[in-house]
């Protein structure tokens, strides 16, 4: 399911009459050699929030960098975490990444539908 979820997810938006830009961070990041703020750049002027799935706690930091360069650029967009990592440790992101305005428990397919309808 993992190489087809923004497939899946792009059909779940469009089913709902929501927009939806898929923005290939690992493809920018290492095959372009982007930094985190030309990253945070590349999001359309018209996105009313970003979701980012992080799978494995290993990938956290630079994930973290990620966000505090959305934030910095964006400050009043909603960024929403999902995957392994934020389902195991939400206490902990929300404490101490501030930045994050939702996380995601569980399957997040649901979750992101209704976050969209909140927005």
């Amino acid at each position: 399911m993992l190489k087809h979820a923004p497939f899946f997810l792009a059909s779940l938006a469009w089913n709902f009459g929501l927009g939806m830009t898929w923005l290939a961070v690992p493809l920018y990041a290492y095959a372009q050699g982007l930094s985190n703020a030309e990253i945070a750049e590349r999001i359309p002027a018209e996105t009313q929030a970003v979701g980012i799935s992080v799978m494995f706690s290993q990938q956290w930091p630079h994930v973290e960098a990620l966000i505090r360069a959305i934030h910095a650029g964006r400050p009043d967009l909603p960024i929403l975490l999902g995957g392994e990592h934020s389902t195991a440790t939400w206490s902990y992101l929300l404490e101490h990444c501030p930045e994050v305005t939702i996380c995601a428990l569980g399957e997040g397919e649901g979750v992101a539908v209704d976050v969209a309808d909140w927005i």
